[in-house]
């Protein structure tokens, strides 16, 4: 048999195992292209273009592989949660990413998200070890490589990488290490994209450590709230006539001096910056609940102090229990991240130490099987 007529038929055993593979988790397979949309699938077609022809069709679809499905892992997690997520785009020489779209509530729902895509990509690395055993073609093997430097890489916990949302869960304290493996790794092998991370990571870390600072803003903005409900409902509750036509002179009066307090603090140049800041944002909200909460209607005063209140009661217990997570889910949390890791160090051992080399494919990549 010649060497051509043998690649042909592997190349037809390859693709016919990638059918079935297709059909058996059609539903999976449906998900996926439910949650893309053409600009999703334009930048995935200028990606797989783009590293065709820089590494070779074969890193390419590789690549690609490994990026999806670990980005649709993300996709389903949000969406099993409530949250709504933009479709996957895809960045050449950057990688793939899904925006979310709306606030996450608790840390559990964080890490829950963040645990779908390297879990998927670590199921799809493993499909792609079994396909590579049934056909031996160069690309399953890369796609076992890569799938599982990839997820390896995403599991080191500091964020915005998925391993740092991981383990908010458990404690943004462990980015500290994340911090410290990034920083190792820049040193012996200096990449853009790392800076990038470090960068994001210490905007990330700085948001972190503002929670308790707008836990406590919350809280006084709530306290504002509810001392003007107080002093709304004893007007409404004052009878006489001239005690009425005074409490509502003296809240006009004070109407103009909060206006101009918060004016002075604006223009005042030489007050300290972090003085400055929380002394007019509560000024601020309370010229603002002032505007909406006038004596003259005091009825719909009430009711605009009423929505906020719950509002703002909700904000603030949100706050203050986002990273609140009972020992166990803690424990569970950090057992599932550390199986991650085992099982992918194991797939990325197999693929460069037992496999051959997948440094060795050719860069061309002539064929795709």
């Amino acid at each position: 048999m010649s060497r051509k007529n043998s690649k042909t038929k592997h190349a037809i055993f390859s693709l016919g195992s990638v059918g079935l593979l297709v059909l058996a988790k059609l539903k999976y397979v449906l998900a996926i292209l439910k949650l893309m949309k053409l600009s999703s699938l334009f930048t995935l077609f200028l990606s797989l273009g783009v590293y065709a022809i820089v590494y070779g069709w074969k890193f390419a679809v590789a690549l690609i592989y490994s990026m999806l499905l670990h980005e649709s892992g993300h996709m389903i997690a949000a969406k099993k949660r409530g949250v709504k997520t933009s479709p996957i785009f895809f960045i050449p020489f950057v990688g793939a990413a899904v925006g979310i779209q709306e606030e996450i509530k608790h840390s559990k729902d964080e890490s829950y998200i963040a645990y779908g895509g390297p879990l998927f990509g670590t199921a799809a690395t493993v499909i792609a070890l079994l396909l590579y055993l049934l056909t031996h073609g160069d690309v399953w093997l890369l796609a076992v490589y890569l799938g599982a430097v990839i997820n390896l890489f995403n599991l080191i916990p500091f964020s915005p990488l998925d391993g740092g949302r991981i383990v908010t869960v458990i404690s943004p304290k462990i980015w500290l290490i994340g911090l410290m493996l990034l920083l190792v790794y820049s040193f012996f092998a200096p990449n853009p994209v790392i800076v990038f991370i470090l960068i994001i990571g210490a905007f990330e870390a700085f948001s972190q450590l503002r929670r308790p600072y707008a836990a406590r803003l919350s809280q006084g903005f709530l306290h504002l709230l509810e001392k003007r409900k107080q002093a709304l409902q004893s007007f409404q509750q004052t009878e006489d006539v001239y005690e009425r036509n005074v409490l509502a002179y003296e809240d006009e009066q004070y109407g103009r001096r909060l206006k101009e307090r918060v004016r002075f603090i604006r223009e005042n140049e030489h007050l300290r910056k972090n003085y400055k800041k929380v002394r007019l944002a509560l000024l601020e909200k309370r010229l603002e609940i002032y505007q909406f909460t006038s004596f003259q209607d005091p009825e719909t005063g009430l009711e605009w102090l009423e929505r906020n209140i719950k509002e703002e009661e909700k904000n603030a217990l949100q706050m203050r229990q986002y990273f609140q997570t009972a020992a166990k889910e803690k424990i569970l949390a950090g057992l599932a991240y550390l199986l991650l890791i085992v099982v992918l160090g194991i797939l990325l051992y197999i693929s460069r130490d037992i496999l051959p080399d997948p440094h060795a494919f050719n860069a061309a990549g002539r064929a795709i099987f």
